[in-house]
């Protein structure tokens, strides 16, 4: 072992007691700690870990090789003095790695030190590692400041890394820290103070990267798709898992953490995985790309999306993978394509006794994850309780897909419904079809007009709720299939089961649960709250006083037959309201509507309300005009509009409209 002399002089006189005069208050208390413990200061040899403990060391410290490697490297390529080295450390004094040229590294070969060596201070004494660990400050020992004779022949500069810890406790990386720290190593005749500022760059900014990098992945972690950041080594090419969020390992159904390590740990090597690994090997961005993912013996689909990064003067490369199962992916595709239920319970109105009966049973059905089949005649509202239920239901978070089974031709049922393959048949969309079957997943389906079905596709339905999976045309493996189904129909499922028009056991699958919903002309005062509710929220798109509903008129509205319900209700009160700009709709107003449009008028019972006497508004008549009363205030006033506007007591619109309803142009 090469020793400077006059260091060995000055070695000899700090153990003969004049540490206790030394003027650096940190090497006096290391000096007595390392007295106390008793160490033999003549040692000249490093104590080292066993391979096996080693190795371990090194797989819970290698953050501090992902963060620390090519800062140290670029470091070294562009310094001029070949006799500098810099060594990793953990937080208990073990080198974990030394670099440097191939002089330097034979040079501290020549001394005994490697990676595996302990620098705490129960192995080695009083040593600037040890004590920068102790202190987590930057520390500078030269030669004799090193209580044991094997470091006599070096300077030891070392820098701590800052006690960085993600604290995040929903993040994968959560309570992880970078701690340890690196050290300038030099010969003992090449001491340099800047050597220390060299090194708390290092530390420095490898701190920065490392905080910065995980702030980053926190945000990440919020991201609904699986993310994983692969680190590729630029001088072996080989890759590791730099970051990952909690998701990727849902996905891959896997519960030990892969965080910097080797990417082979999860992916199985090909002819597995083919596609996946010339993405890797290559560097390729993809997106929203459609491949099979072999992780330990099991394939599944997914949809993959990559993002290349690079540096080369930083020597950095990776590349990101966004991940999520094709059977996932519905989730986000139906909520950008706006198919979620946007109706509750809350949106249903009336007080009637056979409204309000159905309405708590299908409060109970949305608790059970049960089919739902929903009667009753069109118009009475069965999306609306359809949304509702799905609302009230644990998968309200989740799609809710429709699809109306009367306005599908026959020929594309089975692709609307299951999707297809990429060229399945000529004329498919490029990249196939998610059919609504698929859009649902996890979610609800509402099929509506259910009994429109054709009754050879009616099996194919039937097994595809039975097995819980579908086969898409042109695919080979099944998509298994989650969903709740509420069906709805104005038709009698029973008869068309006796017409052998429906199937039976479809029928009963549906119908586990029923729910029939009454028609208007069975609700009562239901109709005078939704007549209200609808001239509300017409008077608001068109921005005017919602008008008043005569006493007369709801007479009239609840003498109505409504054939067409809730629906045909509201089309007559955004309708009249459109027609007549007035403040109150008068029953003169609902019967020359329903006379225009060849609706079904009051049944003979019904009360006379062309006779019935005028109900005043003030300012105005309320009621409306005749044909010839009309005529004759037109012809008084010389066909002057606006007179006779005012004499009516009607607006120039009203007049417009009456005169064109009446042939008086």
């Amino acid at each position: 072992m090469c020793e400077n002399e006059s260091a060995l002089l000055r070695w000899n006189s700090m153990h003969s007691g004049g540490y206790l005069s030394s003027g650096d208050p940190l090497v006096k208390t290391t000096w007595k700690q390392s007295k106390r413990l008793g160490l033999n200061p003549q040692q000249q040899t490093f104590s080292y870990h066993d391979p096996e403990t080693f190795q371990a060391i090194k797989q819970q410290n290698r953050m501090i090789y992902a963060y620390t490697r090519r800062y140290v490297l670029s470091c070294l390529s562009l310094s001029i003095n070949k006799e500098m080295g810099i060594a990793l450390f953990d937080d208990n004094g073990c080198m974990l790695r030394l670099f440097g040229d191939e002089n330097y590294l034979k040079w501290a070969s020549s001394l005994g030190m490697a990676a595996g060596s302990k620098w705490d201070i129960a192995h080695l004494g009083a040593n600037a590692v040890s004590a920068g660990l102790m202190t987590h400050k930057p520390v500078f020992f030269s030669g004799a400041d090193n209580y044991c004779r094997a470091l006599l022949p070096i300077n030891t500069y070392f820098i701590p890394f800052s006690h960085v810890v993600v604290n995040d406790e929903k993040d994968a990386m959560s309570h992880m820290s970078l701690t340890g720290g690196l050290a300038v190593i030099t010969p003992y005749t090449e001491q340099q103070q800047d050597y220390l500022l060299v090194g708390s760059g290092i530390a420095n900014d490898v701190a920065i990267h490392f905080f910065m990098t995980n702030t980053l992945f926190q945000t990440f972690s919020k991201e609904s798709l699986g993310l994983l950041t692969i680190d590729i080594d630029v001088s072996t090419g080989k890759g590791h898992f730099l970051y990952h969020n909690d998701n990727v390992l849902k996905l891959f159904h896997i519960t030990d953490n892969i965080y910097l390590k080797d990417v082979n740990i999860l992916f199985d090597s090909p002819p597995k995985n083919k596609r996946l690994w010339e993405i890797l090997n290559t560097q390729i961005a993809v997106e929203e790309e459609t491949m099979p993912i072999s992780v330990r013996g099991v394939e599944r689909k997914y949809i993959v999306s990559s993002v290349v990064y690079r540096h080369d003067q930083l020597l950095i490369r990776g590349i990101r993978l966004y991940i999520d199962e094709a059977s996932r992916i519905s989730t986000f595709i139906s909520k950008r394509i706006g198919n979620n239920a946007q109706l509750t319970f809350a949106n249903i109105v009336g007080r009637s006794p056979a409204l309000l009966q159905a309405t708590d049973y299908a409060k109970k059905v949305a608790k059970v994850d049960y089919n739902v089949l929903i009667c009753g005649e069109s118009g009475v509202g069965k999306d609306i309780f359809a949304q509702a239920i799905h609302n009230e239901s644990k998968r309200r978070n989740n799609p809710f897909i429709a699809l109306n089974c009367a306005a599908i031709p026959r020929d594309l049922f089975a692709s609307e419904m299951f999707g297809y393959e990429e060229g399945s048949f000529t004329g498919g969309k490029r990249g196939g079809n998610i059919g609504k079957f698929e859009l649902a997943n996890t979610g609800t389906l509402f099929l509506d007009e259910v009994g429109e079905i054709p009754l050879d596709l009616q099996a194919t339905l039937l097994r595809a709720i039975e097995q819980k999976s579908f086969l898409k045309l042109g695919a080979r493996n099944p998509t298994q299939l989650d969903i709740k189904i509420i069906a709805a129909t104005n038709a009698d499922l029973k008869q068309k089961i006796k017409q052998k028009l429906f199937r039976e056991d479809l029928y009963y699958r549906l119908s586990g649960l029923k729910i029939t919903i009454p028609p208007l002309r069975e609700r009562g005062d239901d109709i005078i709250l939704l007549a209200e509710h609808f001239i509300r929220k017409t008077a608001q798109n068109l921005e005017r006083t919602p008008p008043l509903l005569l006493d007369t008129t709801k007479a009239l509205l609840t003498g109505l037959p409504w054939e067409g319900n809730v629906r045909s209700l509201q089309n007559v009160i955004n309708s009249v309201m459109q027609l007549y700009d007035e403040p109150a709709i008068t029953p003169q107003h609902i019967l020359e509507y329903l006379k225009m449009n060849d609706f079904p008028m009051p049944g003979r019972h019904a009360p006379s309300f062309r006779n019935a006497p005028d109900e005043i508004v003030p300012g105005k008549a309320a009621s409306g005009h005749t044909r010839e009363e009309v005529e004759r205030v037109l012809a008084n006033n010389r066909y002057n509009r606006s007179k006779t506007a005012d004499e009516l007591h009607i607006s120039r619109r009203a007049l417009y409209r009456l005169m064109e309803l009446y042939g008086l142009q």
